[in-house]
């Protein structure tokens, strides 16, 4: 029957009750439950595109609620029946078709998987492409899942039927990337079933020569994965012939798409077919009229080499072919050869790349094109390894200073980036070296741009490994203050993380930090820029760990405990993290008397921030900030708000600072509009939005009283902004009521308005 036409009684007539328009949700009731079939269908019926595929991503909630075997029955059959109807817009069947793809266990397993297949083989024939993507895409993660009887039984025959269907062309593009994973399963060990050579003579003499351009493109692109999977024997029978054609087809698409695939097909022939198809094939792809055809042979013959550099003979081809490309009369494919250059210096050898690949690299290294430049500067700092430690030196090293003062900031970073692999080439080790390269080096650690600081920066422990404690000591050893004291905060610290890093590389350890490191850290402290005064807090946070128990009790921490009282926020928070990150590295004496009782400080800090940080580091810690908190005591429900308050500056609920034991009384809270809807306050913290919490945490007396301010300040907010319609009456009647004091257990925040509301109340 049509679903859809049976939506308004659809029920009633399977006898199960009498059905009912539901307003909320909207759907159908059965004896007072909702079907989630019905429920499913309404949704769908919608001419809401947006709802519709909202509903479809809560698919599986669908089929949770009918079960395994009503969604094998029922479900699957409507979107299959509803996909060959054409029902559904193009965003909601890609919907479905990503959604099926992870629906194994929803219907039953592996075992009953295949029930997958018929909506999603339905979508495969639908006109828009990115439809028919996602299906094969879904089919193949199911197929993975089965096993071979399986997929013999129930994918290999809906391959082949979509291989085979005349109507139009779309089932054909789609069974073009099942292939792959059907033959796999058809395998009898090496040996090739009838099956199996079905497949590759439908793939390879039928939908390779398809008059269909889009079905020759297709198989032109999925020739790769098929080139993996399939037999020596029916490689050199079947495959290796049409991707001849395919390089051969009078599309230029076809040809773009065949030459990807030339890599998958070279690692499966013998070397002589390798020199054969190179000299024929892939030299009239070389040499093709259309541009976009040259540019794909410089895309692959960087994965081409590497498969077929190990015969003499292809070597000998390969580089006739890569000088072509890199003499092309179009500056594109000129350009799109050059960046594959390291991958072919590598395959071709050193000789090769010095005398050919590395002048026309640096010749276009210089291009008009920035974009151009950033790319193929990258490029030519990674032939150093290709053409070898003295080439490089010879060679690539006078280069670089002119690439380092490229007039765009992305070429000169592009080559600092690669001085890591470049210094692992030539090292550091020789006076040559050191002397060009760490003076080039230190120029660019106090360029005016930040960025490339920054990337100097990131090199110090690259540096610091090849140089040694003394080189580095000797050459940079001044810079260290410089990189401490930048004005801008990511190199600051990043400053503080490269010291960490390079204080566990052999040679260096705790005692060169504290020589060299801590007393820059020192002189921050009394510094006028509270920035700068932070670079200390940064230190203890990320070097405690590096340094001696005996310099951060005595040098370090009381420092960082004087900066906790800091005038301004932003310090009193990082010292806080500080004390946090440093007290699991510190003795226990020093934690009991100096990092907690200072971390309880700061929780009545006058900053909610400081107070916020504060409180997290304690949790972390394992510690209670108790003791310092002046507990409530329970008023009587009948005085006023003004009695109340008295009674809590009166004392005899407050727990003095010290006392050991439980609490007298439960911290209470004021149940106000913080109830309904915290108040978020967001403040500027080093940049980043921390937002305060509000003031339904436990609060201290002198919390309460300013409570009572913000809370009149919000009521309005609260009982407008944050109450349903329908509640606010009652909650502005609440509002009007004396403030009433709750323990926490008594302020339930979550469930149901009604239950919110009656807390409120």
């Amino acid at each position: 029957p049509d679903l859809n036409s049976a939506t308004v009684s659809g029920a009633a007539t399977r006898g199960e009750g009498v059905c009912e328009r539901s307003s909320t949700p909207r759907g159908f009731r059965v004896n007072g439950e909702v079907e989630p079939l019905d429920f499913l269908i309404e949704e769908l019926s919608s001419e809401n595109a947006q709802q519709c595929v909202t509903c479809i991503s809560r698919l599986r909630v669908i089929a949770l609620a009918l079960g395994q075997a009503k969604t094998r029955s029922d479900l699957i059959p409507y979107l299959t029946h509803e996909i060959e109807q054409d029902k559904f817009t193009d965003e909601v069947q890609v919907s479905i078709a990503e959604v099926l793809g992870s629906f194994v266990e929803f219907v039953g397993g592996v075992a009953d998987a295949h029930c997958l297949f018929p909506p999603l083989v339905a979508l495969c024939s639908v006109e828009e492409s990115t439809v028919r993507d996602q299906a094969v895409a879904s089919i193949n993660q199911v197929g993975k899942q089965l096993s071979n009887a399986q997929v013999q039984g129930h994918l290999v025959p809906t391959v082949l039927k979509l291989a085979r269907t005349s109507d139009w062309f779309t089932p054909r593009v789609s069974a073009c990337g099942l292939f792959a994973l059907a033959y796999k399963a058809s395998v009898d060990g090496v040996n090739d079933t009838a099956q199996g050579k079905e497949l590759s003579e439908t793939f390879c003499k039928s939908l390779g020569i398809d008059d269909s351009p889009m079905v020759r493109r297709a198989a032109a692109i999925r020739l790769s994965e098929l080139a993996k999977e399939l037999s020596a024997a029916l490689i050199e029978e079947d495959l290796l012939p049409l991707h001849r054609t395919l390089l051969a087809d009078e599309q230029e698409s076809v040809r773009v798409n065949a030459l990807r695939g030339c890599a998958s097909v070279c690692s499966r022939i013998s070397a002589p077919t390798q020199r054969e198809l190179l000299e024929k094939d892939f030299k009239k792809c070389v040499q093709d009229k259309s541009w976009r055809v040259r540019i794909a042979c410089a895309e692959v013959i960087s994965d081409v080499a590497k498969v077929c550099s190990g015969s003499p003979e292809c070597a000998s081809s390969l580089q006739g072919l890569y000088e072509s490309l890199q003499l092309d009369h179009e500056p594109e494919v000129r350009v799109a050869a050059a960046l594959k250059a390291a991958g072919v210096a590598e395959s071709l050898g050193a000789e090769f790349s010095k005398d050919t690949i590395f002048p026309v690299v640096s010749g276009l290294a210089r291009d008009p094109n920035a974009a151009s430049r950033v790319e193929l500067a990258t490029v030519l700092m990674n032939l150093a390894k290709p053409i070898g430690k003295e080439a490089a030196l010879t060679l690539l090293l006078p280069v670089i200073p002119l690439l380092t003062e490229d007039e765009n900031t992305n070429v000169r970073l592009a080559v600092i980036n690669c001085f890591d692999s470049f210094i692992g080439v030539v090292g550091l080790s020789e006076e040559r070296e050191q002397e060009s390269l760490l003076r080039l080096i230190k120029s660019l650690a106090s360029d005016k741009n930040w960025r490339v600081r920054h990337a100097i920066l990131l090199l110090l422990p690259v540096l610091a490994q090849e140089l040694g404690l003394d080189g580095f000591a000797k050459h940079l050893g001044q810079s260290l203050e410089t990189h401490a004291t930048d004005h801008y905060a990511l190199i600051r610290e990043d400053f503080v993380k490269r010291m960490a890093m390079v204080s566990y590389i052999p040679g260096f350890g705790a005692s060169w930090l504290e020589t060299n490191v801590v007393k820059i850290l020192i002189a921050r402290a009394k510094d006028k820029n509270y920035q700068m005064r932070s670079v200390l807090l940064l230190g203890v946070e990320h070097l405690h760990a590096a340094l001696s128990q005996e310099v951060m009790a005595n040098d370090l921490i009381p420092l960082v405990v004087e900066m906790a009282t800091d005038k301004v926020p932003n310090l009193r928070i990082q010292a806080v993290r500080s004390l946090a990150a440093a007290a699991p590295s510190m003795p226990e004496h020093l934690n009991n008397t100096v990092i907690l009782p200072k971390l309880r400080d700061q929780t009545e800090d006058e900053d909610m921030d400081v107070k916020f940080f504060a409180e997290e580091a304690l949790s972390a810690l394992g510690a209670s900030c108790a003791p310092r908190v002046r507990m409530l005591p329970p008023p009587s429900r009948s005085a006023t708000s003004e009695q109340r308050m008295a009674a809590s500056r009166s004392g005899p609920g407050r727990v003095p600072v010290g006392r050991s034991g439980p609490p007298q009384h439960k911290p209470m809270v004021p149940c106000h509009g913080a109830v309904l809807a915290s108040r978020m306050h967001s403040r500027r913290v080093g940049g980043v939005q921390a937002r305060a919490r509000g003031c339904h945490r436990g609060l201290a007396r002198s919390d309460g009283e300013a409570a009572l301010g913000r809370a009149t300040r919000e009521r309005h907010r609260c009982s407008c902004a944050a109450t349903p319609p329908e509640c606010r009456p009652s909650v502005a009647a609440a509002l009007a009521r004396p403030l009433v004091w709750r323990s926490p257990h008594e302020c339930n925040v979550s469930g149901t308005w009604s239950k919110r509301l009656w807390s409120f109340a």
